[in-house]
């Protein structure tokens, strides 16, 4: 089993962009954040790449709202209020399981079963969790 933790807000796969020429890209700050993610998996993954089915689980934990009332914010934070909105538990799925390609397994169609989580946190980050499934 391998954890990895990345600190700081989850950041979620942003669509493809079109030049006016018909080429399609990756928005600036999703390239930033998977390089970011992919520098701390390299850091702290220190074994070869798995082979075979994998199982995935991603915890994203979110920012609470300063913004939000002291009774909303201790709510968030022992878990009775959940994330419903943005960023979408699947891109942010998506975003980390590209950044891991190369580093933690080959290619992200190793993955058979995939959990995504969201929570709210006083430490924003995600929580990445491979074991062979």
């Amino acid at each position: 089993m391998i954890i990895v933790t990345i600190p700081g807000p989850p950041v979620a796969k942003g669509r493809p962009r079109m030049t006016k020429q018909g080429r399609a890209y990756t928005p600036a700050k999703t390239r930033a954040a998977e390089g970011y993610m992919r520098h701390v998996i390299s850091a702290q993954a220190g074994q070869p790449m798995l082979s075979g089915a994998l199982a995935v689980t991603v915890t994203a934990m979110l920012p609470i709202p300063v913004s939000w009332s002291r009774r909303k914010r201790e709510d968030a934070a022992t878990g009775a209020l959940r994330p419903t909105g943005k960023p979408d538990g699947d891109n942010l799925a998506k975003s980390i399981c590209d950044a891991a390609n190369g580093l933690l397994w080959a290619d992200d169609g190793q993955i058979v079963h995939l959990t995504v989580s969201k929570v709210y946190s006083d430490k924003p980050g995600t929580v990445l969790t491979v074991e062979a499934a």
